[in-house]
């Protein structure tokens, strides 16, 4: 795993655009942490807690999935933004993001409006997932394959339920490069797509 980070935004190959804002209202956002003990390849922080105290959890874990969730969407949008420009390791941040994009998910029948940034924040984490940084992955022979990542079975529902066979096929061809379990539902998927494609050539 890469170290810690002072915000996702530094993160190589995530390409994350950040939102507005106020840095400078935000507890926690210039703490930097001692490094620990490595244990199975892992590296871990200890974070400064008032005068002399430390903890193992970094300011994405404290207030990220360690606070009670927003009641409504945009308040949940705001959080996100929040947590994602505080200090954290790779995987603090994806499991931050992974926890938060089923609980934006949950409000897709009451605020439909919202289903953009959950496509917008899956891609994220997929992006972050499958980067050098390597916060939910394994190490093979030199080659990466991440772990069971969710944010890949919730784009596909998502692309699904639009009808947009096209991007839920691409999703899977994803998921399948980065070492997840074959979906095979999509297969059928995918010849459904070669005849369609090969009937508008006939």
């Amino acid at each position: 795993m890469a170290g810690w980070y002072s915000r996702l935004a530094d993160v190589p190959q995530t390409e994350y655009a950040v939102r507005t804002v106020d840095r400078t209202k935000l507890a926690l956002i210039g703490l930097r942490p001692e490094r620990g003990d490595e244990i199975n390849g892992e590296t871990y922080y200890w974070w400064p807690v008032g005068k002399h105290g430390s903890t193992s959890a970094s300011p994405v874990q404290q207030h990220g999935v360690g606070k009670a969730w927003p009641k409504t969407p945009a308040a949940l949008l705001r959080r996100i933004d929040e947590v994602l420009e505080l200090p954290g390791t790779p995987s603090d941040y994806h499991f931050f993001l992974q926890a938060a994009i089923e609980e934006l998910w949950k409000f897709r029948a009451s605020a439909p409006d919202v289903l953009p940034e959950v496509e917008r924040l899956a891609w994220l984490d997929l992006r972050l997932v499958t980067s050098a940084a390597d916060p939910a992955a394994s190490h093979n022979e030199g080659e990466r394959s991440a772990f069971g990542v969710r944010a890949f079975s919730l784009l596909k529902r998502l692309y699904l339920l639009n009808g947009d066979l096209e991007g839920a096929w691409q999703v899977e061809q994803h998921a399948r490069r980065h070492g997840q379990q074959n979906d095979v539902t999509m297969d059928e998927i995918h010849t459904r797509l070669l005849a369609e494609a090969n009937a508008t050539l006939v």
